[in-house]
């Protein structure tokens, strides 16, 4: 017997198939404040999710590299069908306290986003990344 293959984090797992995939999108060392789309690779373009699939958020790493703007950082993460544009509906947000050392908080979490969507991170600080970790599957 063939052992199925299993994509997921945790508790939640899928069957892997044609439509179904792990996506690790990404911020990195953002040099500027303000709202930003995420993207799947390095050629800075943004995702959107898919007409006729969702996006699961499995987990979510946000960020703060030495040398940027000294303070409380906040980062909101919302679903959006403009791209780096802030509002929309939020799906989490969380504050980094210490922003001067290098800090990373790991989410785990679970949130269905939408398709036509784009994942819009907004951050009050320089020199802040984001990682975020999920499935894009079938509606």
């Amino acid at each position: 017997m063939t052992e199925p293959a299993v994509i997921g984090m945790h508790q939640c797992k899928w069957v892997a198939d044609a439509t179904t995939k792990m996506l690790s999108l990404h911020l990195d060392d953002l040099e500027t404040i303000g709202t930003f789309s995420l993207h799947t690779d390095s050629s800075n373009v943004a995702y959107q999710i898919p007409v006729g699939k969702k996006f699961i958020v499995l987990q979510l790493l946000l960020g703060a590299q030495g040398g940027g703007t000294a303070g409380i950082n906040r980062m909101e993460l919302f679903q959006h069908n403009v791209v780096d544009a802030a509002g929309g509906t939020e799906v989490t947000r969380a504050v980094l306290t210490e922003h001067e050392e290098n800090e990373t908080l790991i989410y785990n979490m679970y949130a269905e986003l939408t398709a036509g969507n784009y994942l819009n991170l907004t951050v009050s600080h320089t020199r802040s990344n984001c990682t975020l970790i999920g499935v894009e599957c079938d509606v």
